[in-house]
């Protein structure tokens, strides 16, 4: 696992024309010979290359992503189309708008061992700095999964799979496409927690059923404003800077 992301990130900074990278690895014209890029394994070439056609270098890639809550029933997901070139900052935020987290604690993403997030002295070791790092490096092909760790109290994982990609003439703008299901509140608990107050808001009967309806407020485990959701995904700039380790510590 560490000598693919070595040799994955040792390359994909640069970004080159296919013409560049035609002429520095030239393909065999063997139908089933693969094609090779910077980034290692990109696809088999058949019926002349329409396969590659449709699916584009990266930098010119729509990326359909699966985002789920784990280990909640009934499920909470996202399905997401956005840029293969998201860098990670846009990723979080982006995530945390489509869960419609409020960004108060520290996020990670990971691959295997392998970490990215905001580099922070209090927790060692570091993680990969996560502004150096584009989504289409840390998934490339369907199939690839990551996990966005949200909230290290709480603990919530978010299991991410990419489902399929596109060719592009430009990057598309960040869309939840479906999904279901709030996200847990923030601050509720975690796992135990959110489970303990789904199960009283359901029972009236319960003693502390008005003391959770008042600090849940207008939350509600079923609700999903999609509509406002792609409202907000509309509004983010293509670039954000990384989230500052000022973020409130659990």
């Amino acid at each position: 696992m560490k000598d693919h992301f070595r040799y994955r990130f040792a390359i994909l900074p640069q970004h080159k024309h296919p013409d560049q990278l035609e002429r520095r690895q030239p393909l065999p014209p063997k139908r089933d010979d693969t094609a090779v890029r910077n980034n290692g394994r990109l696809m088999e070439l058949d019926d002349g290359g329409r396969d590659f056609d449709r699916r584009g270098w990266p930098g010119q890639r729509e990326y359909q992503m699966l985002v789920e809550l784990a280990d909640i029933q009934p499920r909470i997901w996202r399905r997401l189309v956005l840029a293969d070139t998201t860098p990670l900052p846009l990723l979080h935020r982006i995530l945390q708008i489509a869960f419609v987290w409020q960004d108060r604690h520290l996020h990670e993403f990971r691959v295997g061992s392998v970490r990215f997030g905001v580099p922070d002295e209090d927790f060692a070791p570091p993680p990969i700095d996560e502004r150096r790092v584009r989504l289409y490096q840390i998934a490339n092909e369907p199939g690839d999964r990551f996990v966005y760790m949200y909230d290290f109290g709480d603990s919530w994982h978010h299991e991410a799979l990419l489902e399929d990609l596109r060719a592009v003439p430009e990057p598309p703008t960040p869309k939840c496409l479906e999904g279901r299901r709030a996200s847990p509140p923030e601050d509720c608990g975690g796992l135990d927690g959110y489970e303990r107050l789904v199960s009283v808001l359901e029972d009236p009967t319960n003693a502390e059923h008005e003391d959770a309806r008042l600090w849940a407020g207008s939350w509600a485990p079923e609700r999903l404003d999609l509509d406002g959701i792609n409202r907000r995904l509309a509004r983010l700039p293509r670039r954000v800077a990384s989230a500052t380790a000022t973020r409130q510590r659990p």
